[in-house]
């Protein structure tokens, strides 16, 4: 279905109490401040103080007389402070109706270089895959869908060159250092679990791109949810208790494969 429609189904099937959240912040409290042994160095290392920006919104929320804000955005803020410690083991799950569930573009975007002269080389981005029969239910992409294949060069996203739209999703990702973020912002760039991932602000995207034959074009590509089902990451790993398993790129490994057959998303 479109992201649209899922969130707002999802702010009615996902109520939480202000207890509840109250609840939430506490045992995350416990988690960063009692037991996460890495605080202190990730204090240092990003400039962060998750536990004061805990404190503040369970202030806000032990005001009675505050209006609570919508669940998405209490996840939202609980995904950005686990985020902003840039940890891949440590992790804010959101629950039902957003567990299992992928927000997605049909299509991949992949990075490579090209030799250039005396500069050496040339950074490019290649639309890799494309799923083809997204485009044939979509009427409003129907014109520019032959004009739209594996190989054309990705340039604009909603109108941001493409290698700063990819740096920006890197933000909000959990890698330590710049290289690492930049690579999660382009490993989910078009597809993103709900469970572990700040839903897209856009509700669609603008993609601006060059065809094999130099023309450059704009097509307009609405995001998309679907069920993935229970991918048991999380229970497959506690067999192998002693593996420091990313559960995020796990999650997005397995629904690249399930919705674009025969890719290969180790390479």
């Amino acid at each position: 279905m479109p992201l649209a429609r899922f969130l707002k189904s999802a702010e009615r099937k996902g109520r939480l109490s202000r207890r509840e959240r109250l609840r939430i912040i506490d045992q995350t409290l416990l988690l960063l401040e009692m037991n996460y042994v890495h605080l202190p160095l990730k204090q240092a290392m990003h400039a962060i103080n998750p536990i004061q920006r805990l404190k503040l919104l369970k202030y806000r929320l032990e005001t009675k007389a505050s209006e609570m804000e919508p669940v998405m955005q209490f996840h939202q803020r609980l995904l950005e402070i686990f985020a902003s410690l840039r940890d891949v083991h440590t992790s804010y799950f959101l629950p039902t109706p957003f567990a299992d569930q992928i927000a997605f573009l049909p299509f991949l975007v992949e990075q490579y270089f090209e030799p250039s002269g005396k500069r050496g080389r040339v950074e490019k981005f290649v639309v890799s895959r494309v799923l083809d029969q997204v485009f044939e239910a979509n009427s409003a992409s129907t014109s520019q869908a032959a004009f739209f294949q594996p190989g054309v060069e990705a340039l604009y996203w909603n109108g941001v060159p493409i290698r700063r739209a990819i740096e920006v999703n890197g933000e909000s990702q959990a890698g330590s250092n710049p290289e690492a973020r930049f690579a999660r912002g382009l490993d989910n760039l078009t597809v993103r679990p709900l469970d572990t991932s700040l839903p897209p602000d856009e509700k669609w995207v603008d993609l601006t791109y060059k065809t094999a034959t130099g023309e450059t074009l704009t097509l307009t590509l609405e995001w998309l949810v679907y069920n993935a089902g229970d991918q048991s990451v999380t229970r497959k790993s506690t067999e192998k208790r002693r593996a420091a398993i990313d559960v995020k790129k796990t999650k997005l490994m397995s629904s690249r494969k399930s919705f674009l057959p025969g890719h290969d998303p180790s390479r």
